[in-house]
């Protein structure tokens, strides 16, 4: 098996990103407010799930599945957004659009080495791995080889990623 542990914030959304989408987010917030009362939970799912997805730019995520169907990758979410409320939402959105993912690590807060060994020590099925993040954590010692960094001030995940991740999952 294939996997490609992946980060969200500076993977698939970077700071050019946030702010293009400031405007339509103020928006959304503001119409929430304005009508609050007549919400019941499903409204505020899908609010939650729609403010989330204002985060997310679909054109990095094209190029995540674009990876997958390539090389037969599955997918491991290492993001902090695993430990949002609503994770659950924006998870089965992400799979019915399409990316194969297929679970989390457990969350060590700043250990993120840590999951992915973890994770790694109890899938042995796991032949080949790649780790997408815009972070070089402390404990990603020894990963360098498998981990592709994106830049959250840059273009987060980009063309050149996409190309490399192809490269070292073959």
């Amino acid at each position: 098996m294939k996997i490609i542990f992946l980060d969200i914030d500076g993977v698939l959304n970077n700071e050019n990103y946030f702010d293009s989408k400031e405007d339509e987010k103020r928006k959304l917030i503001d119409y929430y407010k304005e009508h609050e009362d007549e919400y019941d939970f499903e409204d505020e799912i899908n609010f939650h799930l729609q403010r989330r997805l204002l985060d997310i730019d679909f054109t990095k995520v094209d190029m995540i599945k674009d990876i997958c169907d390539e090389s037969g990758a599955k997918i491991v979410i290492v993001s902090t957004w695993k430990i949002y409320e609503f994770w659950f939402v924006i998870k089965k959105y992400l799979i019915e659009y399409g990316l194969p993912i297929i679970g989390e690590t457990n969350d060590y807060k700043w250990y993120r080495g840590g999951e992915i060994r973890e994770y790694l020590k109890n899938h042995l099925e796991v032949e080949k791995y790649i780790i997408i993040d815009d972070e070089f954590f402390r404990d990603y010692k020894g990963f360098e080889d498998n981990l592709i960094q994106t830049d959250f001030y840059g273009d987060g995940f980009t063309e050149e990623h996409k190309i490399l991740a192809l490269k070292k999952l073959k």
